[in-house]
């Protein structure tokens, strides 16, 4: 949401405010209605996520970074640093390391693990897909933060 000297783009951060709400809205009626707790939430088509790319999505109100790294498969990882809790939604992505933009930590997006600083992993969602739909279960799951 931040540009490069971090300003703030007031569309974008809005639009994603909007969509939060949204996903609030529906875990608020899932969880009224009693639905399982192992329930998947539908997040997009299989061929919206292309290999060596990743892109940011909104599901039970979790930030969370779709990646399909080069040779690897579709992982879900929290969208947000560990570091500042900025949303990595404008993130560098070389098919495989994954980039914040604000302070240049790194992540291996094939496992989550910490490249620079080895201070924290990011939390992984399960995925699962079928008929060319990606589902992300986000319950249990929580975003991870380094104690700086």
């Amino acid at each position: 949401m931040g540009g490069p000297s971090g300003e703030i783009n007031a569309p974008r951060a809005g639009a994603a405010l909007f969509l939060l709400g949204l996903a609030q809205a529906a875990a608020a009626l899932r969880r009224a209605f009693g639905e399982a707790k192992d329930m998947f939430t539908r997040v997009c088509k299989e061929d919206t996520v292309f290999e060596g790319e990743m892109r940011l999505v909104i599901a039970d109100s979790h930030f969370i970074i779709l990646a399909f790294a080069f040779g690897g498969e579709i992982k879900a990882f929290q969208g947000v640093c560990p570091h500042t809790n900025a949303p990595l939604d404008t993130a560098d992505f070389d098919g495989e390391v994954l980039t914040c933009p604000l302070h240049n930590w790194t992540w291996d997006l094939r496992t989550g693990d910490p490249i620079h600083p080895q201070e924290s992993r990011l939390a992984e969602y399960p995925v699962k897909i079928e008929d060319g739909v990606v589902y992300i279960d986000t319950e249990g799951v929580s975003p991870l933060f380094a104690e700086r």
